[in-house]
């Protein structure tokens, strides 16, 4: 910020180096209360207001009735560190804007989802489906209620659809299970919602995915399936694939890729433009699947398996563990 050449102020002409200038804006340093008018701002030149422009700065300063240094030290940082202190980065946006930690925190929420099989798999063996759904639900909406409450209200509606959406997931994975389904086979047919995703995006959002326009999603999806199918269903000892019992339980895990993959590709647009919604969202959408698994609890008569009738019980803490660790750790981890 250049200080301007002399201009007159009141018939005394001061130099330039009398001059304190701040944006553009000059006053002589000696005095203590310069007032500005706009007969007086005419005499400053051209280019000590560019930038701001002229126009900008009449406007200003029409408002400002004094200038004095103090007013000057207000507006000019005094060091570059408190600039600084208005921009420093969480600890999250610090991992997150690395290139390991994103990939490490999905790492992470593939080795849970897949724990996720077995421990459902073992807890339908010990209660109801419809009771083990409606409690891990309820307590995870219970965990993220907070975040309900900073929900942007034009997202509502839209965030119990996707709930919607992924408590039919859920509860046909539950079925699915439930009728002797194995889990690896479950996990395998789950794996499906990755091509439920790129299937929706050029259905509905006209989105190009063919394989010559998104090479690299089909190569995801075929590595991803090929992947899943050797771990999950393919017997090693025998030299065969677990596919002989296929039958109405199949049908069931394939609903839940489609459950799923919708609710991921609805979710997407939600957070899109603010990410911050991210959590209010999630808690909306686990508390709409809370609700739809209530319905099925109470149409399956299972409230008997409430989860204080699973403290009061000792022999049932490893459920009410398994329950705590799926209902709290998986869905907020994952979400």
């Amino acid at each position: 910020l250049s200080p301007v050449p002399a201009f007159n102020l009141d018939t005394e002409l001061v130099s330039d180096d009398d001059l304190l200038c701040v944006k553009g804006i000059c006053a002589p340093e000696d005095i203590e209360t310069t007032p500005l008018t706009f007969v007086e701002l005419t005499t400053l030149t051209v280019e000590a207001l560019t930038p701001p422009t002229l126009e900008e700065a009449v406007s200003t300063l029409e408002d400002l009735t004094t200038f004095t240094p103090d007013l000057a030290a207000s507006v000019i940082p005094t060091s570059l560190e408190e600039v600084g202190e208005e921009v420093q980065p969480t600890l999250v946006e610090s991992v997150l804007s690395t290139y390991w930690g994103p990939r490490i925190l999905l790492a992470g929420a593939c080795v849970i989802y897949g724990l996720n099989f077995a421990l459902l798999s073992f807890m339908n063996q010990q209660l109801p489906p419809s009771a083990v759904a409606a409690d891990r639900f309820f307590l995870a909406a219970l965990v993220l209620f907070p975040y309900a409450l900073r929900l942007d209200s034009r997202l509502a509606v839209p965030a119990l659809g996707s709930g919607m959406l992924c408590s039919i997931a859920v509860i046909s994975q539950s079925i699915s299970l439930n009728m002797g389904t194995r889990a690896s086979t479950v996990a395998f047919l789950a794996a499906f919602a990755v091509v439920i995703c790129p299937f929706l995006e050029s259905v509905v959002k006209n989105k190009p995915m063919s394989l010559r326009a998104a090479p690299q999603t089909w190569l995801s999806i075929i590595l991803c399936l090929a992947g899943v199918g050797v771990l999950e269903v393919y017997e090693p000892s025998t030299n065969t694939w677990g596919f002989d019992d296929v039958g109405i339980g199949d049908f069931w895990a394939l609903i839940q890729a489609v459950g799923f993959g919708t609710c991921w590709v609805l979710t997407e647009d939600l957070v899109r433009e603010d990410t911050d919604q991210v959590l209010p969202v999630t808690a909306i959408q686990v508390a709409s699947m809370a609700f739809f698994s209530l319905i099925w609890a109470v149409w399956d008569n299972s409230l008997d398996y409430g989860l204080l009738n699973l403290v009061s019980d000792p022999s049932l803490k490893t459920a009410l563990q398994i329950i705590a660790w799926t209902g709290i750790v998986q869905v907020f981890y994952i979400r």
